[in-house]
């Protein structure tokens, strides 16, 4: 009878032991990292300095100035090209009252040189005058 008794209170220990094994399980539930993302909002911080460690991007050491006049010749550069470039289409189309004679002019730091000798197309040349890189368009008239 007592080795009963053992028997059986080993099998309720046994019972007990792999029942709270049981218990002591939970679900996996993930938790996001970035605050973002609804994480804590203490690891805003820690994040900021690891991104800031692995930044390896270097400013520039002189600023552009950035003046009234720097920006007014910006500004007229881009007119000058949208124009040009608005001629040329138009002149490949037949639009223009009068078609585009031979012109060259500097705008900023870029040469164009508009050629309209042969009446099957047009060249632009287009030279940079700081590198002296040159790319050459050739537009067929329509």
């Amino acid at each position: 009878m007592r080795q009963k008794l053992r028997g059986v209170a080993a099998l309720f220990v046994l019972g007990f032991l792999c029942g709270a094994q049981g218990a002591l399980a939970d679900e996996m539930v993930y938790q996001p990292v970035n605050p973002n993302f609804g994480g804590s909002p203490f690891n805003g911080a820690f994040l900021l300095n690891q991104a800031l460690a692995q930044n390896d991007h270097k400013e520039s050491s002189t600023p552009i100035p950035s003046s009234l006049s720097n920006s007014l010749e910006a500004q007229l550069e881009r007119a000058l090209i949208n124009r040009l470039s608005r001629d040329l289409i138009d002149n490949a189309f037949g639009d223009l009252d009068e078609p585009l004679e031979n012109f060259t002019v500097t705008i900023g730091s870029s040469q164009f040189s508009v050629n309209t000798d042969d009446p099957a197309y047009t060249v632009v040349t287009i030279i940079n005058l700081d590198t002296g890189e040159s790319s050459v368009i050739t537009i067929p008239n329509f």
